[in-house]
């Protein structure tokens, strides 16, 4: 019957005809392969590389004695044996007949009434949190399911890594090379809700999948079975976007979704694979965060009723003016404790003696004494900062431009993956930038001449509007390398590490973004004359910018910094660019930038392209 060929069973062993989704970046391994890599998932010794080997195992497995109970093969792996019983219909007089007592209460928690994808947005405090989340949540079938409340006590199934270093370079080398195990955990979906919502202050994205109650009972008892194994973890190819969607293909075996994910594999892609199948996704929800919820609350607010929120997260005892009403009083009460919870989340979740415990105690006790009911928050959904109606993650600009006035130069610029600040905003963070190795090619005609104008492993801006009520730095990193133009090094390539701290306002919904940042620079290359003439240059410095988005499509960015080299040539640098970009459609741009640096002059148009 070629049920060892057939697309179910290479799904829920997680086969692979190659290795080539290991490390994106390296093809090597034939044959089959499973991606799952402990041994407690296979029956058979040669089970992770012969789906056949591993079909003939569970085949024989099933019809054994013993051993008895949970550790049956029928009991631990539910979804073969359902898929396998369909296809073969096993006579049951011939089967063993386990009591799966765990898998049993593991149904009666968990429940189902439908699967939902949940996307938790972009959080760039975290390095694994930068490019977004997801994770499952799977409904309960129980009454009032689907209100607020009763979502709460939903199931939450994540895959995530287990993390055992707290080294940041560590865990960045560990994470590309799959150093780390990456398991699938089961927890209330409150848990996930406080995580994200609450301690990151990240939105949440919902989205309801459309699956019969077969292919639920198939995705349910799947990620049983994957319960008891674990994934080598890598951060770029299979990470938590990559497994939830190989689970739901589990589920669903008429659909594709793997297929079309490219690497780096970004959450936000695996939203859009959802929406490539048509029909799939039959319901959007957004539960906004805790810092969202809290800026509607006070927006509106008086002067005064915004200073009592202040002194009441300090003195939770303070009064109230006298001109102040009821409702007011309400308002206020309410904004403080939300208030006192974004800022302690952490310690008010482990330690219930603490000051910030007894803080927000108080103004609870206060609040109730009023007794009567709280104003609903409601917050209109942003439908543009969807994840999926965002720009391809990939970029390719193409365009040419000069240099000092004569020098002609065709440019290829690359992205692997995500967004600067002058992209197209829907679907992203407004005031952050992210981008993993951009870089960019430049070939002079005249002189035949190829070479690097700029590259970096990692660019990071990440600008928090300043505000009454949030007083966070703004900061960037650059690592990777530039072409410099000055006395100490005209035209040379050097390695660059640069990190700056600051502060940022935005005005008009964000529409416009003021920032400046102080700066450190440290570079080296075999042809700078730096610091008592060795190839090294240390540097610091201010630099400032401006943000503005004219529509969702059209923004401009312009920036400018100055460095002081101290005992180096030149004692000073400064350099000051801008860039105009206006996006025709989701995925295709026009550029029009401009930089110089001392007195070289650059000029370029481009037309970027979004994949």
């Amino acid at each position: 019957m070629g049920l060892a060929e057939s697309s179910q069973w290479l799904r829920l062993g997680h086969w692979k005809a190659s290795g080539w989704s290991r490390l994106w970046f390296i093809g090597a391994l034939s044959g089959w392969q499973s991606e799952a890599d402990g041994g407690d998932f296979f029956l058979a010794r040669n089970g992770k590389s012969s789906p056949s080997a591993e079909l003939n195992a569970t085949l024989r497995a099933f019809t054994r004695p013993t051993p008895a109970g949970d550790e049956h093969a029928i009991c631990r792996f539910p979804a073969r044996f359902r898929w396998l019983h369909r296809q073969l219909r096993f006579d049951r007089d011939r089967l063993a007949a386990p009591r799966c007592g765990k898998f049993e209460a593991y149904l009666k928690s968990v429940k189902p009434k439908s699967a939902i994808v949940v996307f938790s947005s972009y959080f760039l405090s975290k390095a694994a949190s930068a490019f977004g989340h997801t994770f499952l949540r799977i409904e309960k079938d129980e009454p009032h399911a689907g209100t607020e409340r009763r979502q709460l006590l939903d199931t939450g199934i994540d895959y995530s890594a287990t993390v055992t270093t707290s080294n940041a370079l560590i865990y960045g080398i560990m994470g590309m090379i799959g150093g780390f195990r990456g398991t699938f955990r089961k927890l209330p979906y409150y848990y996930k809700v406080r995580e994200y919502n609450d301690f990151d202050t990240r939105d949440i994205w919902e989205y309801r999948l459309d699956l019969s109650d077969e292919q639920l009972f198939m995705l349910v008892a799947h990620l049983w079975e994957l319960g008891s194994t674990y994934f080598d973890y890598f951060y770029f190819t299979e990470n938590c976007s990559y497994h939830i969607l190989g689970a739901i293909e589990a589920a669903r075996p008429d659909i594709e979704l793997l297929s079309g994910v490219k690497s780096p594999v970004i959450p936000a892609d695996t939203i859009k694979a959802l929406f490539s199948v048509p029909g799939l996704v039959v319901d959007v929800a957004y539960r906004p965060s805790l810092m969202t919820q809290f800026r509607h609350r006070v927006e509106g607010m008086s002067d005064v009723q915004l200073d009592t929120v202040e002194k009441l997260v300090e003195a939770p005892d303070s009064q109230f003016p006298d001109s102040m009403t009821t409702r007011q009083r309400i308002q206020v009460l309410d904004a403080a404790a939300d208030l006192v919870d974004i800022k302690y989340s952490k310690t008010l979740l482990v330690d219930l003696g603490s000051e910030p415990s007894r803080l927000k105690l108080r103004l609870l006790e206060r609040r109730a004494r009023i007794g009567q009911p709280s104003a609903d928050v409601s917050v209109a959904i942003p439908w543009h900062k969807q994840p999926h109606v965002g720009h391809g993650s990939r970029r390719i600009g193409i365009g040419a431009g000069t240099m000092r006035g004569a020098d002609e130069y065709l440019s290829l610029q690359l992205r692997v993956t995500l967004h600067d600040l002058a992209d197209p905003a829907p679907g992203y963070p407004e005031l952050s930038q992210i981008e993993f190795l951009p870089f960019e090619l430049r070939y002079f005609p005249d002189r035949q001449r190829l070479r690097f104008e700029r590259a970096s492993l990692v660019r990071i801006v990440h600008l928090n509007s300043q505000g009454r009520f949030n007083r966070r730095i703004s900061w960037k990193v650059d690592v990777g390398g530039t072409r410099i133009y000055d006395r100490g090094c005209d035209g040379c390539f050097v390695g660059v590490a640069l990190v700056g701290g600051g502060i940022a306002k935005s005005l008009s919904g964000d529409r416009v973004a003021l920032f400046t940042t102080l700066d450190t620079y440290f570079m080296a290359g075999p042809d700078l004359n730096g610091i008592e003439d060795a190839p090294i240059r240390l540097g610091i410095g201010p630099a400032a910018g401006v943000r503005v988005r004219f529509t969702e499509r059209l923004l401009t960015v312009v920036a400018g910094d100055w460095i002081w080299l101290p005992a180096q040539t030149p004692l000073a640098m400064w350099s000051a660019s801008g860039t105009l970009r206006w996006a025709i459609s989701r995925n295709f741009a026009l550029d029009v930038s401009a930089r110089t640096i001392r007195r070289t002059y650059d000029g370029r148009l481009a037309a970027m392209f979004y994949y």
